[in-house]
């Protein structure tokens, strides 16, 4: 174990208690605490909460909630991340409410300057920082953290147009506040080594997620916020949240090594082409030093299983996945992230009935996408080789009622959402049948770059395939949408082809659907997707130029329901190897 890892396992253990008195015992009120003191007691609770102890953990900042920058931005991340991963409108409320608190605590912390002088200061000439207590200093940084948080609830908590406007300025001055917390990094003189690492950690991750998430912007947005100030470089990203992730005796150290391990394998599969030689790498590392400090927090036995996931160990990963889900938690609703997966692994390995009711589950206790859940149980029922007369009903109802249950953010429903929705008319207008539902769904969300070079499983999934074809030939023929049907299997097979090591093959099914593309009468998303895989196997043979043109002509296609996807892909794929 390393010494970093070593230093925070006995911190720790001197939290890991049985009475709650304990967990609060160095956080009396009544005893003055400066702020490498608050900055420390803050780090110790915030391992206690990835280690499962929420509640604890929420106790032992409270009485100092109010007096303390850290303790307060703590209670607001902890609040927040339950809010965000629960979706509820009460955990949001209550984030937000929590968040606006430590604004008002980092306010009455800052430094006090009156517009004129602000305003002057900062044209004229850049402010003395050494003029700045450290709590100041650190105030700005806490203050910054806070902006940020609350922008993302206001995105999520109204689906209104004044409230997109709203975060998108609270970005603006978030992003401006992180570039002055730099500055200071780099012309203040620091007395005290330790508060300067907390400090660094927090700008590090906090301009490294910034870098991070603009770089995923489409080029002419990204230009645009390039040209008003905003920095999209997401190798500087990646760097700035490593350096972050190694400060293990930090607060912000864990969340960036966190940051780091979603991006490494849920964002780089689920937006990007799956593992590009480099990215599991870097998420075992991230892992094993994980293991060595939490290894029984929920958070780091998702990722355990996430990772066997993107490996293709499926059997690993829900035993892994199982083992998050059993795990004893004060909020239980952090288990529907394994639940999620436990979906998607059982279907990979042809297992539609063990489906089922993981998606009960999440339709029932979690709001993240009705719609979703509940297309997503029918079509796992449908694919279910045994379905009986009462499931085949109950698949009918389930359809009638996801149209209903699109949701709208800022005002604008979610394009996938609206995607599932149709998906759900379209099998009520072709008598209750429809073209591989599941294989579709995984598609969608970009599950089958899990697979590459899994052949048994490829082959099991092609079988399917055919058979899906054989059915569409002899019983629907006759269907006003037939061609659309046919090229959804071509490409779902040449997706298969290709990760199975066969990209001629899987070249002539993709080349089939593009010729198709004018008798194509609603899935024009089709014709976007075959492109982007012709991209791909140009890619994989090093015509960099011929895979690009592929690339920018899916991104034509304004049907297309995922045109996010396409440029996102594309970039990584193609741009970042040029």
């Amino acid at each position: 174990m390393s010494s970093e890892a070593q230093f925070v396992v006995t911190k720790l253990k001197k939290l890991d208690i049985d009475d709650l008195d304990d967990a609060v015992d160095n956080s009396s009120p009544e005893v003055d605490m400066d702020l490498l003191g608050a900055a420390q007691d803050t780090n110790a609770l915030m391992h206690l909460f990835i280690s499962n102890k929420h509640e604890a953990t929420l106790e032992g900042i409270k009485p100092w909630a109010d007096k303390s920058i850290y303790h307060s931005l703590a209670r607001s991340t902890i609040n927040f991340i339950r809010g965000f991963l629960t979706y509820e409108p009460e955990e949001i409320k209550n984030a937000l409410t929590e968040v606006k608190k430590s604004v008002d605590v980092c306010n009455g912390r800052r430094r006090r300057l009156s517009i004129v002088n602000n305003v002057v200061s900062k044209m004229v000439k850049r402010p003395n920082y050494n003029l700045y207590t450290e709590e100041e200093i650190h105030a700005e940084l806490c203050y910054a953290e806070c902006l940020l948080m609350r922008a993302f609830l206001t995105f999520i908590q109204d689906d209104n147009l004044i409230s997109f406007v709203k975060g998108g300025l609270r970005v603006r001055l978030c992003f401006q506040a992180y570039k002055e917390c730099q500055d200071m990094i780099e012309r203040r003189t620091w007395p005290n080594d330790a508060l300067k690492r907390h400090f660094e950690s927090g700008v590090k991750m906090g301009l490294g997620a910034f870098n991070l998430f603009i770089s995923f912007l489409p080029s002419r947005v990204l230009r645009l916020l390039e040209f008003v100030g905003f920095s999209g470089d997401r190798d500087v990203g990646l760097k700035l949240l490593e350096e972050a992730a190694k400060m293990h005796d930090c607060i912000r150290g864990p969340l960036a090594a966190l940051a780091l391990f979603v991006y490494y394998t849920i964002v780089k599969f689920a937006l990007g082409n799956g593992d590009d030689g480099e990215c599991l790498v870097h998420a075992e590392r991230i892992l094993t030093r994980m293991l060595e400090i939490h290894p029984e927090s929920i958070f780091v036995q998702f990722s355990a299983g996430r990772l066997d996931s993107v490996k293709g160990n499926f059997e690993k990963a829900i035993e892994l996945f199982e083992e998050s889900r059993r795990t004893e938690v004060d909020w239980v609703k952090f288990r529907h992230i394994a639940v999620w997966e436990l979906a998607f692994c059982h279907a990979v390995v042809g297992k539609f009935r063990q489906v089922v009711p993981y998606l009960d589950i999440l339709y029932r206790d979690n709001n993240w996408s009705k719609c979703i859940c509940r297309y997503m149980k029918g079509i796992a029922l449908l694919s279910c080789s045994d379905i009986n007369e009462d499931e085949a009903k109950e698949v009918i109802e389930i359809m009638k009622g996801v149209p209903n249950q699109v949701q709208r953010i800022s005002g604008k429903s979610i394009p996938i959402e609206k995607f599932f929705a149709r998906k759900a008319e379209r099998f009520l207008a072709q008598k209750n049948w429809l073209m591989l539902p599941f294989y579709e769904t995984m598609y969608i969300f970009n599950y089958f770059a899990n697979l590459k070079g899994k052949q048994d499983i490829l082959a099991a999934i092609v079988r399917q395939i055919e058979r899906g074809m054989d059915d569409l030939k002899e019983n629907h023929k006759d269907s006003a949408i037939y061609v659309d049907n046919y090229c959804l299997g071509l490409l779902l097979k040449g997706l298969c082809l290709r990760h199975m090591g066969s990209p001629l093959s899987a070249e002539e099914l993709f080349v089939e659907i593009y010729n198709n593309s004018k008798k194509i009468k609603e899935d024009k998303y089709l014709v976007s997707f075959a492109l982007m895989e012709l991209g791909f196997i140009c890619e994989e043979s090093g015509d960099f130029e011929q895979a690009v043109e592929y690339l920018n002509a899916a991104k034509e296609h304004k049907m297309f329901h995922s045109e996010y996807r396409i440029h996102e892909i594309g970039r990584a794929s193609c741009r970042e190897r040029v």
